[in-house]
């Protein structure tokens, strides 16, 4: 009886067309992980692109120092080869000669801006994000920190710096100095005096112009509110009702406005 070798020949065939089925699947798996692979390299790559090093500076520009009417503001700008999408930082200042007064976003910056102070531990806090979800332009300053002037000039002994972020990572950052100009322009407005310091019951307030005073406590509410004063002469202001504390006092007059630091001791 002859055998039938027709079963061994299908079997052999299946396992060829099995083996080479296998042999692109493995193939496929390879090319695969290698795809794979090159997605994670590329992305990696991304990731040290963006990482912030000591290449991403924030810089706090006293050379640019602008003074008028009683404030101060110099601008915040960042060097960066990389995309910046947020900014972050927070500082401590001169609460004996100066007073916080705001952090503006400028014009081109592609910012939109959140500040503020915090009384408890005496720390102004400012955060950012693009305000259409483009990157920073960089070309320019970011934002622009102002403050009323009490008395003295400001230096960079009057700001320490306590953290400064870009795209959410601790980076490094600069405090320039003022220019002589600056330093110059800062100088206490000496038609204006209010002593003594500190005050008991009473504190007298001379002025070279007609001007009002204004008394504000730490939180901003008005504690004596626009009282006259007359060119070249002194006023009486009485503080028997004010709690003993800090206290500013704002002297407007046509020609200037000053600020002043007072102190009350009862």
């Amino acid at each position: 009886m002859k055998k039938s070798f027709l079963p061994l020949i299908v079997f052999l065939f299946s396992s060829i067309i099995g083996s080479s089925e296998e042999g692109k699947g493995n193939e496929n798996s390879t090319k695969n992980n290698k795809d794979k692979k090159v997605d994670i390299a590329s992305i990696d790559q991304v990731r040290n692109i963006r990482t912030i090093d000591s290449g991403d500076t924030v810089i706090f520009d006293l050379s640019l120092l602008q003074t008028g009417e009683g404030q101060l503001s110099f601008p915040v700008s960042i060097i960066s080869d990389d995309e910046i999408t947020s900014l972050d930082f927070s500082y401590k200042y001169n609460q004996e000669e100066f007073l916080w007064d705001t952090i503006m976003a400028m014009p081109s910056s592609n910012v939109s801006p959140l500040s503020n102070y915090n009384m408890n531990d005496s720390i102004v806090r400012f955060t950012s994000y693009s305000s259409n979800l483009a990157p920073y332009i960089l070309s320019s300053p970011i934002v622009n920190i102002r403050f009323d002037q009490l008395s003295g000039t400001f230096s960079s002994g009057d700001l320490r710096i306590v953290a400064v972020y870009l795209n959410g990572e601790p980076c490094t950052y600069i405090v320039k100095e003022p220019s002589v100009v600056g330093i110059q322009n800062a100088k206490q407005n000496q038609s204006v005096n209010i002593f003594p310091i500190p005050a008991d019951n009473a504190f007298s307030v001379f002025s070279a112009e007609n001007a009002t005073i204004i008394i504000y406590d730490l939180t901003g509410k008005i504690v004596i509110n626009e009282m006259p004063l007359k060119a070249d002469e002194t006023a009486i202001v009485n503080t028997v009702d004010m709690n003993a504390g800090i206290y500013f006092a704002k002297i407007a007059g046509s020609a200037s406005i000053t600020y002043r630091r007072l102190v009350i001791e009862h």
